[in-house]
């Protein structure tokens, strides 16, 4: 097994930034009073054009200068090897020339990380935790690549990105490897520098960890995840609930579940405030849940939360929400979540009078320390609403599309309930894009990890508004998600040609297609043949009636026609199964990025149709030679191509953006 050793002041930047640790970094003063989007104009994107890369600068960064040190073979090898393995994500400037000897890291200044590709995908290694850069500035550093050997043999690159993971871990810990040599510049302790002393009680700050409760803070404002060992129970209508239950509460079934993390109170409108710089609540106070949200707000938060923290927050599945409302395995098999008794744990509709949230920890917790798990606001969770299965399930998701409505989960009950509601069992749902009630709130949760490298999920940074998306090197940038998924692997929403929200019947006879007078010939917007109705010559949707501007905002759209052939022409499809779906992997022929389509199916009256086999996304585009159909992106298990279908049936809509 070949060998390869780093000199580490390849890592004196981040030693530089460790408490009580030698330093050798000096900030380039003349760099220091330079607007970012300056800096970012001078460099080359990582596919090698001269143009400001397409980066949210609104959050502050760093520039990592690596100056490169060696022969012309070691400089090459170093490149190869620096961009390849050390990311080439957004948050890394790839910025090299044949005759160039540097390599440029854009470093998030608030949580200093980096990308390393690990096979399956890009994750995120936090370099140094309670530590930022200082923003704006470019930080110079010197890497030397030494193989032992320089020959044309290819270097063993598995072993490559295990060597570089392992001596990152070690640096970050203070510690050193094997094949780690100490630079004689490490001894230096100065790091230059004019600029103010920083306040952390801005910052995000990494958790501090007390046994089983980790603390964040963000912006000045902590919360606590509590740790909820994993185990088995029996989730849905069981005894203890007595004659309550209703049906969709069986039948009960054995789930499995692992470790995880779940939010000791529901997501607070300070929290709120601090990601988001606004508050949607009907009723005022810090202490205060947050609510009128409804799912797709919740996604946003999480997603802007995630960026801040280096953590991937998500909503409960349904069955993590329930095992932590009854205790998890310290449970005593109480009705409600904490007691048997409401009036311990819940202030509910009492039919007197108008009650109101109430401040967070105000009540009696559970047996796991959670607050409020029974009453206040009712707390989404990540699952479509679906029927119970019999069978035991381990680490349950839930259903890839809606069976019942197009309604996700919420659990709970709230203020306005009464006690039944309440219950640790209850079921309830709402839609997920529709109007949020000043009831709906939201707890979180994080899978807990011990790799002990200190690597965490992979958190987009290619963000439009909030929603991540990929550079395929096409005309525009392509969505990882379908609207209303939060995975590439979920089916989302689904959409008449023209409509902005999903609906539960795409009535084949047309009398729910709102672009018409209930005939496929009477069309009132987007015609332009005599025979279908007013002819307006509209040929590509405009904004208002985009699924994907509509329900993402930003600068997200639908792609026209052309758009989706650029996609099909210059993109490898490979049918494949992710995570247990089935679909295909575009690949870009330019670049080698790629995305995932899942065999969404479509929707024609109420049913779903053709699920798990072929796939159907809309265009923005209008067929002019019968404009009671739209083109459309489809595939099946053996072919891919274009299309087009009948307005009023539902289709995916997989957004782009400029």
């Amino acid at each position: 097994m070949r060998k390869t050793k780093i000199i580490v002041t390849l890592l004196c930047f981040w030693l530089g930034l460790m408490p009580l640790a030698a330093q050798s970094l000096t900030i380039t003063k003349d760099f220091a009073q330079v607007p970012m989007a300056s800096v970012l104009a001078m460099y080359k994107n990582q596919f090698g054009k001269w143009e400001k890369p397409d980066l949210d600068i609104t959050f502050p960064y760093a520039v990592v200068r690596m100056h490169l040190e060696g022969s012309g073979r070691e400089v090459t090898m170093a490149k190869q090897t620096l961009t390849l393995y050390m990311g080439t994500q957004s948050a890394v400037l790839d910025r090299y020339t044949e005759n160039s000897n540097e390599i440029l890291f854009l470093i998030p200044a608030r949580r200093p990380t980096v990308y390393v590709d690990c096979g399956d995908g890009c994750d995120r290694v936090l370099l140094v935790e309670n530590q930022q850069l200082q923003p704006n500035s470019v930080y110079d550093c010197t890497v030397q690549f030494v193989p032992e050997k320089l020959n044309d043999e290819e270097i063993d690159k598995e072993t490559l990105k295990q060597e570089l993971l392992v001596e990152l871990a070690a640096v970050l810990k203070g510690q050193r490897g094997d094949n780690i040599t100490q630079s004689d510049e490490l001894s230096n302790p100065a790091i230059q520098s004019d600029t103010e002393p920083i306040d952390f009680n801005l910052i995000d700050s990494a958790p501090s960890n007390d046994g089983g409760v980790e603390t964040f803070t963000i912006r000045g404002v902590s919360f606590n995840m509590i740790k909820v060992e994993g185990g088995t129970f029996t989730m849905g209508g069981t005894p203890e609930q007595g004659g309550e239950p209703d049906d969709n509460e069986y039948p009960t079934h054995q789930v499995t579940l692992s470790d995880y993390y779940i939010g000791e109170t529901e997501v607070t409108q300070e929290l709120w405030q601090a990601v988001m710089g606004d508050n949607p609540s009907t009723f005022s106070g810090t202490n205060l849940p947050v609510e009128t949200v409804n799912w797709d707000d919740c996604q946003v938060f999480i997603n802007k939360l995630n960026y801040l923290t280096g953590k991937k927050f998500r909503l409960p599945t349904e069955a993590e929400w329930e095992y932590a409302a009854r205790g998890g395995n310290k449970t005593h098999g109480y009705k409600y979540a904490g007691s048997n008794a409401i009036e311990d744990v819940a202030l509910i509709w009492d039919g007197s009078k108008v009650l109101e949230t109430l401040p967070v920890k105000q009540m009696k917790p559970n047996e796991l320390g959670l607050y409020d798990m029974s009453g206040n606001v009712y707390e989404w969770c990540y699952d479509w609403y679906g029927s119970y299965k019999s069978t035991a399930q381990t680490n349950p998701r839930g259903n890839l599309s809606y069976e019942i409505k197009c309604t996700r989960v919420m659990r709970g009950g709230s203020y306005l309930s009464d006690s039944p509601e309440c219950r640790v069992s209850f079921r309830n749902g709402a839609s997920p894009c529709g109007e949020s009630k000043d009831d709906f709130g939201l707890r979180l949760v994080s899978s807990a990890t011990t790799d002990g490298l200190n690597l965490v999920s992979f958190i987009p940074q290619n963000l439009e508004n909030g929603y991540e998306y990929v550079d395929l090197g096409l005309s525009v940038k392509w969505a990882t998600c379908n609207v209303g998924a939060t995975e590439p692997e979920e089916y989302g929403y689904y959409f008449a040609w023209g409509e902005t929200k999903p609906k539960f019947n795409y009535h084949y006879y047309w009398d729910t297609y709102k672009l018409c007078n209930g005939k496929e010939y009477s069309l009132t917007k987007y015609n332009n043949r005599r025979n279908y109705g007013t002819i307006d010559n509209k040929t590509v949707l405009e904004a208002a009636d985009d699924a994907a501007t509509a329900n993402w905002g930003g600068a997200w759209r639908m792609p026209t026609k052309a758009e989706q052939d650029e996609l099909r022409e210059n993109c490898t499809w490979t049918r494949t199964t992710q995570n247990g779906v089935n679909g295909y992997r575009v690949t870009s022929k330019s670049n080698g990025n790629s995305i995932f389509l899942p065999a969404a199916g479509y929707r024609s009256d109420s049913s779903l149709n053709y699920a798990g086999s072929d796939g159907y996304y809309w265009s923005r585009s209008l067929d002019t030679d019968s404009p009671e159909f739209a083109y459309c992106l489809s595939f099946s298990s053996g072919s891919m191509g274009w299309g087009n279908d009948r307005r009023h049936c539902g289709q995916s809509v997989r957004p782009v953006c400029p």
